[in-house]
């Protein structure tokens, strides 16, 4: 897994795959050159690409199958199966 560095108020994460950063911020850092719109599977394919940690895989693995068209989608629908509000709007 490489080492990452993320822009300024974002953790990436280490070496050893453990996150640093809120779920939402994680997600929007690894995701961030996608371009959309996607399928669930290029989600996962562009994390594993990434080396995202285990967290942020399982998070994408438990979408809906489809495909999505923001990357504000994809965080709040993450979000909504965690149970929580995301302020990515």
């Amino acid at each position: 897994m490489r080492e990452t560095t993320a822009p300024s108020g974002v953790a990436a994460t280490n070496g050893a795959g453990k996150a640093h950063a809120d779920p939402s911020d994680r997600l929007g850092y690894v995701l961030d050159e996608l371009s959309f719109p996607v399928h669930r599977w290029e989600l996962i394919a562009a994390a594993q690409h990434y080396g995202a940690d285990a967290a942020s895989l399982q998070e994408l693995h438990t979408l809906p199958d489809g495909r999505y068209w923001s990357l504000s989608e994809v965080i709040n629908t993450v979000a909504e199966r965690r149970g929580q509000r995301s302020p990515h709007r």
